[in-house]
């Protein structure tokens, strides 16, 4: 599929949204601004909106240590955790200037050094700081200057939603949720009988400065997602934090608090921890996920393209042992091997629409991995992606995502013919959408680059020209099998990544799935066309030029079974260059090659990513669904246990991908997961099937 026709058709589509009406809870603008910072003599931040302090002028790092470090009494519980179990998590409200996440971040390190336990920090900030006051807010701290500029290197535009990191190879993880404390946290996953969250840093101004955020439902939230025993600590005394701690079970001890301030609060959760009391964030029953039941990190991963060796590398950058199995001579041949895609969001006007959430969360998820990667090889050029509008109405359309949207603007701007011009440094005549951070990646290098990434984490085994045919359940976990019934591999866990060939599999016959064909054309650079500095998207695309070629795309061929190289197809695809950028058309002299491939879809144009139920006990299970009973008097599905997908990427394989490979990842280790409920929900493979039971047929 063309990104132009891909972009349109979700931004018209509606179906996602339609039929999850019950989440439409968003508000309309959420639109971030950074906080403003005022400086005293000592250079300490002060923000004049709450008109409060970001740490004690006594010293902002003793005050943590102090109040978070040993009132949660982390170095004692750090020995004694088993981190071959899952990591230890750490929930704070108030990300501010980032010291008490590079307090921890160096302390974790340093009293863990002789192990491989993963600490997973999640924070909150509604004002988050820009670059240059963190820079100068922690500039008094030279223990942690090593730290901070490692967090400066991918620290976020102020976008609404979930962002993730890992420092220290993988050690210290980063969940930073950008918005309302009492919005993102309802918005987390975790499992009702076991909870999330080892210890809380409850930070954030003072409660009389700031009350939006200490309210009732923080308190809730904190129920919901502590582990049993979870600790707590904070810098404020006030009543009405102890109350309200209080009545969601919390034991709440008042002790002398930090330097001069008389007291502070510090505590622990029930044990054994106490039924949820909010269901407002709670799970449908439907797409609720069991605890996980096997402790080995072994898995199976069928399929070496993008979402294999992403999949690959997220797992053993845990310390999983994989097998990829590729049904190919060589990784990267299917669709996920062009010289060049292009990696751009795809956006609506609405926050409510859940592609839109997962799109938007997924690409700066895959900015960040690719620059990572570029660490080691180029495989990612960021020159940024004009998307031409083509007409009035399209125009139209993209000023309302950008004014609806309120994204910053190094995200995203609408321009004018001329500024798109400028912008390309060729002829055009179109206005569109322009994404500064945007741009092209080396999509077959990218494979490579994440199974190399793989191989130096863990131990990864590759198994080219290995075509699985079925799987076979045993006591010990699963047998891959080939065609004859030889075994390639088993693992108590299996990964399907491999796109149309899952659709050969009995696993996915009650899924809607559609192989779909798309041919890009390999043409020489010419002195006219090399002038092209951004990637172009139509109803087609240009990449820049790279090694003396650009690739043109697209064409889309719905169920189409096998690749081939179509020689109308390339013409098609001069064609509608032809169209948007004549004067590079022309120049062009001939084409150097072809590349065609067959890549799977989903019926509502998003990938399938989690666990795979049992598509025959389900529909079982939830036949009376169209009723309307409460979600309560249902339980958790049946799943196929230790069986997973990340697939069904379609043409959007650069942008979800790697995010997919990430949820996968997090979901097996029991971590916080990289993306909120709801979204989560659009993912699950069931979600067809809980639309057709809603709509009351079980066909």
């Amino acid at each position: 599929m063309s990104l132009f026709r891909c972009f349109h058709s979700l931004a018209k589509s509606d179906s996602c949204t339609a039929n999850m009406g019950h989440y439409k809870n968003l508000s309309v603008n959420k639109q971030l601004y950074n906080a403003i910072i005022q400086w005293d003599a000592d250079e300490n931040p002060y923000t004049p909106q709450f008109q409060d302090i970001y740490y004690a002028q006594q010293g902002g790092l003793a005050e943590t240590e102090f109040i978070f470090l040993l009132h949660n009494q982390l170095y004692k519980r750090w020995l004694t955790h088993d981190f071959t179990t899952r990591p230890f998590v750490i929930a704070e409200t108030g990300f501010g200037t980032g010291l008490n996440f590079l307090a921890t971040w160096q302390a974790f390190l340093q009293q863990c050094s002789d192990t491989n336990g993963i600490l997973h920090f999640i924070s909150v900030e509604q004002f988050p700081l820009s670059q240059v006051d963190i820079t100068r807010s922690l500039a008094k701290w030279t223990s942690l200057t090593t730290y901070r500029d490692e967090l400066l290197a991918v620290y976020p535009l102020a976008i609404y939603g979930w962002h993730r990191f890992s420092f220290a190879n993988g050690r210290v993880v980063l969940t930073l949720g950008l918005g309302d404390v009492n919005e993102l946290l309802p918005s987390l996953y975790a499992n009702t009988e076991t909870g999330l969250v080892d210890a809380w840093y409850l930070d954030g101004f003072s409660p009389a400065k700031n009350p939006s955020m200490w309210q009732a439902s923080l308190f809730e939230q904190m129920q919901r997602l502590s582990r049993a025993d979870a600790s707590f600590s904070t810098f404020t005394a006030a009543g009405s934090v102890r109350r309200g701690l209080q009545a969601v079970g919390f034991c709440v001890n008042k002790v002398a608090g930090f330097a001069d301030k008389r007291e502070m609060l510090c505590g622990h959760a029930p044990n054994p921890k106490q039924p949820i009391l909010s269901t407002k964030s709670t799970m449908p029953a439907w797409f609720r996920y069991p605890a996980l039941t096997t402790d080995k990190h072994h898995a199976v991963i069928i399929g070496a393209g993008l979402a294999g060796t992403a999949t690959a590398q997220a797992l053993s950058q845990r310390g999983w042992h994989c097998t990829l199995l590729e049904a190919q001579a060589e990784i990267a041949l299917g669709g996920s091997g062009n010289r060049q895609g292009i990696l751009y969001p795809l956006l609506s006007a609405s926050w409510d629409d859940l592609p839109t959430q997962f799109y938007l969360t997924a690409y700066q998820y895959a900015r960040y991995l690719l620059q990572q990667l570029n660490k080691q090889a180029f495989v990612f050029e960021a020159c940024g992606v004009l998307q031409l509008a083509g007409d009035v109405t399209a125009q139209m359309r993209f000023e309302k995502i950008v004014q609806t949207l309120q994204l910053p603007p190094a995200f995203v701007q609408c321009v004018s013919a001329t500024q798109a011009r400028l912008l390309a440094g060729v002829e055009l005549t179109q206005a569109g959408l322009f994404f500064p951070q945007a741009g092209w990646v080396a999509t077959a290098t990218v494979c490579q680059q994440l199974l190399n990434k793989a191989r130096q984490q863990a131990d990864v085994q590759l198994k080219l020209n290995s075509y699985v045919a079925n799987l076979q359940r045993t006591t010990e976990g699963w047998q891959v099998l080939d065609a004859e019934g030889q075994l390639l591999a088993h693992a108590p866990t299996v990964i399907f990544t491999n796109a149309s060939g899952f659709q050969a599999l009995p696993y996915a016959q009650a899924l809607p799935l559609q192989t779909v064909r798309g041919q890009v054309s390999y043409v020489a650079s010419t002195m006219t066309s090399q002038t092209l500095a951004t990637a172009v998207c139509y109803d087609g695309f240009i990449t820049p030029a790279w090694q003396a070629q650009h690739v043109v795309g697209a064409s889309y061929d719905v169920n189409a079974s096998r690749a081939f190289i179509s020689a109308a197809d390339n013409q098609a695809n001069l064609a509608k260059l032809r169209a948007v950028l004549p004067d590079v058309a022309a120049s062009i002299g001939s084409f150097v090659s072809a590349r065609s491939a067959v890549r799977c879809s989903s019926l509502d144009h998003l990938p399938l990513i989690g666990a795979l139920p049992d598509y025959a006990l389900f529909m079982q299970n939830y036949a009376d669904l169209q009723q309307g009973k409460r979600a309560s008097c249902y339980t958790a599905p049946v799943y196929h246990q230790g069986l997973y997908v990340n697939l069904a990427h379609g043409s959007r394989g650069l942008l979800s991908a790697l995010f997919g490979a990430e949820i996968i990842a997090s979901l097996l280790n029991h971590e916080p997961l990289p993306l909120s409920q709801r979204v989560l929900e659009a993912l699950a493979p069931q979600r067809f099937w809980v639309r057709q039971l809603k709509r009351g047929s079980s066909a």
